[in-house]
């Protein structure tokens, strides 16, 4: 499933090389926060914690405002599990990775200042995970430019994932809310 995300988002980059638009690379870094799971058995409460974020992609395409990119969100969330029926509880750390597909529209201000709106879906993958499962982004914020090609900005993302299916118990969750607030820095060629 990378793969193919990895190759669509460079086959669309490369399908756009003639055209009017520009290509940019954006890095975030910000805080995230885990909303809490469960199965039939088990309660998982997750910890806030860092994330980071990298994004590739295309902006202005055709004049419209719109900016596709494909981006990659990391984060390690501490969490404890406790199962219901024993009380038992077991503390550990869940890699979360997060492999989107995004859409933006960029609001032309006429000014530095550039709010948006964004969608995003794809593909969630975490520790102890059966498979990796379906997620969907929706991203908001604004970008400043400092330059002609470097910008500065803030974005705020909810991401909703396919409750995954534990590979040791095989027990299935409850689907998964994520939070974050990002500052980013990006770059246009």
């Amino acid at each position: 499933m990378k793969k193919i995300l990895i190759a669509t988002i460079l086959s669309s980059i490369a399908s756009f090389a003639n055209a009017d638009v520009k290509p940019y690379i954006e890095g975030a870094v910000g805080w995230i926060d885990a909303k809490d799971t469960n199965s039939s058995t088990v309660n998982t409460k997750f910890d806030s914690d860092i994330n980071y974020a990298a994004e590739i992609g295309l902006k202005d395409i055709a004049g419209t405002g719109i900016r596709l990119g494909g981006s990659y969100t990391h984060a390690e969330l501490d969490y404890v599990a406790t199962n219901s029926s024993t009380g038992n509880s077991a503390a550990g750390k869940a890699k979360s990775k997060v492999y989107l597909l995004n859409a933006y529209y960029d609001f032309k201000t006429g000014t530095a200042l550039t709010p948006f709106v964004g969608f995003g879906a794809g593909m969630y993958d975490t520790t102890d995970a059966k498979d990796n499962e379906f997620i969907y982004g929706l991203h908001g914020g604004a970008k400043y430019n400092v330059s002609n090609n470097v910008y500065v900005g803030a974005k705020g993302s909810f991401y909703r994932a396919n409750g995954i299916t534990d590979a040791p118990s095989n027990a299935k969750f409850s689907d998964h809310n994520q939070y974050s607030i990002n500052a980013t820095l990006g770059y246009e060629f």
